[in-house]
């Protein structure tokens, strides 16, 4: 049942762009990640089931992530993801002026006016304190929740962000 849902979900995580077969085998990458000795290291962390899952799933997906620890970087990542880039990063004269969640406000104002509507999804990695995010397609946001908390994956919309 797990692999089914996690095929779903990184079918929706990669917004239709990658082939079945290839959702496939990297919904079994992920499932099979603990015992892949490229994640030792993961297991030296003391990871719950889920988090090393999470962690499995955004290294074998890292292409469709934007990562960065600073926003306006961060913003042009997210921006490359589109033939059409977003606006440039809103600068502020004072950085107080716009903590991250104006940005993401702002941000999700913009991805909801295209065509089609997108939402940047966030997820943590647990190992870094990089901003990592990943678009979807908004009409499919909600299932993307419920798949990714049915499977014990801690994902978020952008625009909840607080602080």
């Amino acid at each position: 049942m797990a692999h089914e849902k996690l095929v779903e979900l990184i079918g929706l995580l990669t917004c239709g762009e990658v082939e079945q077969d290839e959702i496939e085998a990297t919904a079994a990458a992920v499932l099979e990640a603990q015992e892949d000795p490229e994640f030792d290291w993961v297991h030296e962390m003391g990871t719950s089931d889920e988090q090393f899952m999470q962690i499995a799933l955004m290294f074998e997906l890292s292409s469709f992530f934007a990562e960065s620890d600073k926003l306006d970087e961060f913003h042009e990542q997210v921006s490359e993801f589109f033939k059409n880039p977003l606006p440039p990063f809103p600068y502020p004269a004072n950085q107080a002026d716009f903590p991250p969640s104006a940005y993401f406000t702002w941000l999700d104002e913009l991805l909801a006016a295209r065509t089609p509507a997108f939402t940047l999804m966030l997820m943590e990695s647990g190992v870094d304190d990089m901003l990592h995010g990943i678009l979807v397609h908004r009409a499919t946001s909600d299932r993307v929740l419920a798949l990714a908390n049915e499977l014990g994956i801690e994902i978020e919309r952008s625009a909840a962000m607080k602080g």
